[in-house]
């Protein structure tokens, strides 16, 4: 018979494994370097679209479903713009590619 106690542990250790799965993935910006300023749009994808949610200053942009990000600050509030993305080449089909010469549209 197996013992109920194990159950509870065994839960646990998949949540963690889960939460650090999901704390790896990284945003880079065009040029592929690493920005912490941006955070995946999708978490739970491979690769996804992100958006400079983790702001110090200002407000946060908000994640759009096709992986554009909209922002909030005051200057610029309501402008739908490609960012980051979790594939440092930028290449994966997941990454937004609106406008490939240009950052903002």
């Amino acid at each position: 018979m197996r013992s109920f106690s194990s159950l509870p542990i065994s839960l646990l250790l998949i949540i963690y494994i889960q939460c650090a799965i999901a704390q790896e993935k990284k945003c880079y910006n065009a040029d592929g370097e690493l920005d912490s300023t941006y955070a995946p749009c999708n978490q739970t994808a491979t690769h996804s679209g992100c958006c400079a949610v983790n702001r110090t200053t200002g407000s946060p942009d908000i994640c759009l479903s096709n992986g554009l990000c909209m922002a909030t600050n005051n200057e610029f509030i309501g402008t739908i713009w490609q960012a980051a993305c979790t594939d440092p080449t930028g290449q994966d089909p997941s990454c937004p590619k609106i406008c490939p010469s240009s950052t903002y549209i």
